[in-house]
């Protein structure tokens, strides 16, 4: 999917957001939407770096430079780039996102698809870019009328209850 049509990085007017994340894809969840807390997502971005490490982006996203205080509530985000850096094995953290295209990267990263996908974060210095994760695992920044992966992410309210599993593909947590 594209980011937006309109060549707009602005998180709160993007069809992605308004019209298939927190419309179609949301009410398409029946009942399951009520678990599904209103976040405050933060959508300042920050400007492009070859050298950002997944704690700098984390920094970032919580409003510490680049204008970061914009946010956006809505119950349908997608994954922050610190998401993806984040979910390399810890020895990788101090490395540079557009680096991670390597196995060792790659393969300990568990929210690594092998596609082209978007993140929450857009490019602050360019209106018409946002920050994603390339097939081959590194982040970069591309045109928000481009196509790529979806990934939608969202806080469960608080009165979610636990019902069992640990979370693994054969034996995925159960909610009620």
């Amino acid at each position: 999917m594209a980011w937006d049509s309109g060549n707009n990085n602005t998180r709160s007017s993007t069809r992605l957001n308004t019209g298939t994340l927190n419309g179609t894809y949301l009410s398409g969840l029946g009942t399951w939407a009520n678990m599904i807390a209103e976040h405050e997502w933060k959508v300042g971005g920050m400007a492009w770096s070859n050298s950002n490490t997944a704690k700098q982006y984390y920094a970032t996203e919580l409003g510490n430079s680049d204008g970061n205080s914009v946010t956006y509530r809505a119950k349908i985000g997608l994954m922050y780039v610190s998401d993806y850096g984040y979910a390399a094995s810890p020895e990788n953290w101090n490395t540079t996102l557009y680096n991670y295209a390597n196995d060792t990267n790659r393969n300990n990263n568990w929210m690594y698809l092998g596609t082209d996908e978007w993140t929450i974060s857009r490019n602050s210095s360019v209106a018409s870019n946002v920050f994603g994760v390339s097939n081959s695992g590194f982040v970069s920044y591309s045109n928000v009328t481009n196509t790529n992966a979806v990934r939608p992410s969202f806080y469960l309210t608080s009165d979610t209850g636990f019902v069992s599993g640990d979370g693994t593909q054969t034996n995925p947590f159960k909610i009620q």
